[in-house]
């Protein structure tokens, strides 16, 4: 059993690509990258505003790329992160004109990431192309 005390309210939890790492997402805000085996956290992201509602990690390696795409409420935009170099990426501000982002996918082994929003009924496919 694995007990991490986290100073905010767990939104959810999503398994990694790697072996005993998954990210959690919090009512703060935050998502952050948990080694279950060493019970360490590896590092922590912030959303600016509202909870983190999804979470998916691109596993498909032909862009070259480790990438974790994340949500959160009250703001309507995906987030993606570089999880080489810690940082953001780039911001997919308004995906589903202005609505909630409600649940993110990546499908597996391919550089496409699904987006489906409550509030317009709507799932989105994006696709990535290196470069």
């Amino acid at each position: 059993m694995y007990k991490f005390t986290l100073t905010s309210q767990i939104e959810t939890v999503v398994q990694s690509p790697v072996v005993d790492i998954v990210a959690v997402g919090c009512q703060d805000g935050s998502v952050q990258l948990i080694n279950l085996l060493y019970d360490e956290v590896l590092f922590k992201f912030s959303h600016k505003d509202g909870a983190v509602t999804s979470i998916s990690f691109l596993t498909d390696t032909g862009l070259g790329q480790s990438i974790m795409a994340s949500t959160s409420q009250d703001n309507g935009s995906i987030i993606l992160w570089d999880l080489n170099a810690h940082k953001i990426l780039a911001v997919m501000d308004s995906p589903h004109s202005g609505k909630d982002v409600t649940h993110l996918s990546f499908i597996l082994n391919e550089p496409v990431l699904v987006s489906a929003s409550d509030d317009d009924n709507s799932i989105k496919m994006w696709l990535f192309e290196k470069g």
